[in-house]
């Protein structure tokens, strides 16, 4: 069993409600930092879990309430509200960099080493985070497409239905509108969100994938999964997995599972964070980024029974 006491604290940076959690022993030290997002309608409570299972591998995690999310919420959002994740993950990846500085203007961040990752809409902000921000070390993804443009047609076309499916299944015994008002619901979403169709264009890491720039990213996502299509982390990469830029990109695609994330794989993602610390940080280290995944699967056996 993997034992670590935490301590969880909330916190306000420059009016962004975030969680941290941290073991105890190193609550006031400076070590790695890993900044995770949570998904669609959820907040940074929900978003604990993920939290404290990489913490206990010696991370700072914070978790932060996404833009529109959370306490920063005061309409709570329907899932078929669809344009507001647009909106969503542009605002919240913008605000990256004012957590980053809060920790490092505290010496709390060991080596300048901080990485970001989270679960689909938290997904999808890591992705543009890549693309962004050359300064982050490590990354990992549940469940998220990188091809930011192509998911955002997928929702106004085809996605929106399923929506309305899967607010039933995500929060029981929710009313939805009557079948008579939801294709108009359907058609304002579709067009709000064909309006900032331009603005996703800055922010698609599949439209420059040489910003990965070497950098160790862990990708994680189930074939069937209706919210998010496989397909499309996929085949970025596919795209991008021969360029030098992206010789430490994992993909791992579990032909079974759900718009859910196994236990597992957010301990592998803790592994392959805190090994990609001790290859790309720690001075005279034992390991390379290029033992990273090797390493990494090597030790998650010992999580399976």
């Amino acid at each position: 069993m993997l034992y670590v006491k935490l301590v969880t604290e909330k916190r306000l940076i420059n009016d962004i409600p975030v969680l941290e959690i941290v073991p105890l022993k190193l609550q006031d030290q400076s070590i790695p930092l890993l900044v995770f997002y949570h998904g669609w309608t959820s907040n940074k409570m929900n978003g604990a879990g993920f939290g404290e299972s990489i913490a206990k591998f010696g991370f700072r995690v914070v978790v932060p309430d996404c833009a529109y999310h959370g306490e920063r919420n005061t309409t709570p959002l329907k899932m078929w509200d669809t344009h507001f994740l647009f909106l969503s993950i542009m605002e919240t990846a913008a605000e990256f960099e004012i957590i980053i500085e809060y920790y490092q203007a505290k010496n709390l961040i060991a080596n300048n080493f901080y990485c970001a990752a989270g679960v689909s809409m938290g997904g999808l902000i890591t992705n543009i985070l890549i693309r962004i921000n050359p300064g982050i070390k490590a990354a990992g993804t549940f469940m998220a497409s990188p091809q930011l443009q192509k998911f955002a047609e997928w929702v106004s076309f085809v996605g929106l239905e399923d929506m309305f499916r899967a607010a039933q299944e995500f929060y029981p015994g929710l009313i939805l509108p009557d079948e008579r008002l939801q294709l108009g619901i359907i058609n304002k979403e579709s067009d709000l969100i064909m309006e900032l169709l331009p603005e996703l264009e800055p922010f698609d890491l599949s439209l420059k994938p040489k910003s990965i720039a070497g950098r160790p990213i862990f990708y994680w996502h189930a074939q069937p999964d209706p919210m998010m299509p496989y397909e499309f982390s996929a085949a970025f990469y596919e795209q991008i997995k021969d360029l030098p830029e992206a010789q430490y990109v994992y993909f791992k695609g579990d032909i079974e599972g759900s718009h859910f994330v196994p236990l597992l794989e957010t301990r592998r993602l803790a592994l392959f964070l805190r090994n990609s610390y001790q290859a790309s940080a720690l001075p005279n280290s034992q390991i390379g980024k290029e033992d990273v995944w090797k390493l990494t699967n090597e030790q998650i056996l010992g999580f399976i029974r």
